[in-house]
């Protein structure tokens, strides 16, 4: 892909750098409208500048190339609360995904749910020190629970 571009930095937890790396084949995304990590970082773009996100909070960026094509339209700039909100965007699509991933392997293979979820954390290269495994567990067993009794 030739022509200008920029690249934007967004600070990120190391498990989800390591979850996008993996889903998405590179540590470089290109934002485009063919992808719903690209379409939600063309929607996060503006005119303006606004405050840098406080970077201590993450241990980690993932990097997206914005063609000219898109940031001459849409901006260049992505504001601390954005930043924020791609995180948090992310996180709620890594639980999902997590989520589905343990349900299905306990139903059609009868796999133990803390076995899933580790299968799962393999498959993405994240470890105990990206984030604490016990915590996962216990978040999709209330989300097991919420779902049994009020469904989705």
């Amino acid at each position: 892909m030739g022509g200008l571009a920029i690249t934007v930095d967004f600070p990120v937890k190391r498990y989800l750098r390591k979850y996008l790396q993996t889903k998405y084949g590179t540590n470089l995304l290109v934002a485009s409208r063919s992808n719903a990590l690209g379409y939600l970082v063309i929607a996060l773009l503006n005119r303006t500048p606004d405050e840098p996100v406080v970077k201590d909070t993450y241990d980690d960026v993932f990097a997206v190339r914005v063609p000219e094509s898109i940031y001459t339209s849409n901006g260049l700039y992505i504001t601390g609360k954005q930043m924020v909100m791609f995180n948090k965007i992310v996180d709620k699509l890594f639980r999902e995904e997590l989520f589905h991933y343990i349900m299905m392997a306990h139903r059609f293979h009868g796999q133990k749910f803390s076995y899933a979820l580790n299968e799962f954390l393999n498959y993405y290269g994240i470890n105990e020190d990206d984030i604490n495994s016990e915590s996962l567990l216990k978040d999709f067993k209330r989300r097991k629970i919420k779902m049994m009794n009020h469904g989705y």
